[in-house]
């Protein structure tokens, strides 16, 4: 038997937010965000993308890359360094 893949996770920008929704294969017709991650103060988000368990985004800025859990905390790489 096949195991279903997980919900495909797609974000928008949105009033200086992320937002995230979930599709599968039944979606269809208006969708509501699954989670809407704010960004830090003063970042201007150019690309993101959000874990399929909801609990991170990760965004780009013209200067680097940013990790935020769901509640807002800054996440840092495995070397323990975030580029900002």
């Amino acid at each position: 038997m096949i195991p279903a893949s997980p919900p495909k996770v797609v974000t928008r920008h949105r009033d200086g937010q992320i937002h995230a929704y979930l599709t599968g294969p039944g979606a269809f017709g208006t969708l509501e965000p699954a989670a809407v991650f704010h960004p830090r103060a003063g970042d201007e988000v150019m690309e993101s993308a959000v874990q399929p368990d909801l609990e991170r985004v990760v965004y780009t800025t013209l200067n680097g890359v940013v990790c935020l859990t769901h509640a807002g905390d800054l996440r840092t790489g495995r070397s323990g360094s975030v580029s900002t």
